[in-house]
């Protein structure tokens, strides 16, 4: 009869991994389903509103509007994707704003280690209290699969450790 290799001190070293990897697709849905008025806002005069800004987009130009406001030193980088795997906005007429126009983007800040140009980080896009861009839920499945990893990693460490495997 083969005795068993146990893997000694790995359980609570997986756990913790699993639980930090639930807790950060947790704090993703959260920052994914917050509400308009909860993030930041500028309201502004668009100045230019184009498909590129300096040397970017580094990708396709046509899934991407640059958008200046005035009273906002940088220049708002919004995705507008609408392929198959892209995370598509749930609205989008940005194409119908015109330079001068006063809008309020909703944004969140970026981290400082960030391009100090641009924000990527526009969730909602208001003119005249009328949405002109809301982000996509589709980033919402990406939270979801991130939880569901962790419960799978805590489940199976929990197997393994039933079955003697892991100390």
């Amino acid at each position: 009869m083969s005795k068993r290799k146990v893997v000694p001190h790995i359980f609570i070293e997986t756990i913790s991994s699993a639980v930090f990897i639930i807790i950060m697709g947790l704090v993703f849905l959260f920052q994914q389903t917050k509400e308009k008025t909860k993030f930041e806002s500028e309201t502004g005069n668009i100045i230019s509103i184009n498909h590129n800004f300096q040397e970017l987009p580094f990708r396709d130009k046509e899934k991407f509007r640059y958008i200046e406001v005035t009273n906002y030193p940088r220049v708002f980088e919004v995705f507008v994707g609408k392929d198959p795997g892209d995370f598509t906005p749930a609205l989008e007429k940005l194409d119908s704003l015109q330079k001068g126009d006063l809008i309020t983007v909703y944004y969140d800040n970026p981290e400082e280690k960030d391009d100090k140009r641009i924000n990527k980080l526009a969730q909602f896009i208001d003119k005249d209290n009328m949405p002109y861009f809301i982000r996509g839920s589709s980033a919402n499945y990406l939270s979801y699969l991130i939880i569901a990893a962790g419960v799978i990693i805590a489940v199976l460490i929990f197997f393994l450790k039933k079955r003697g495997i892991v100390a």
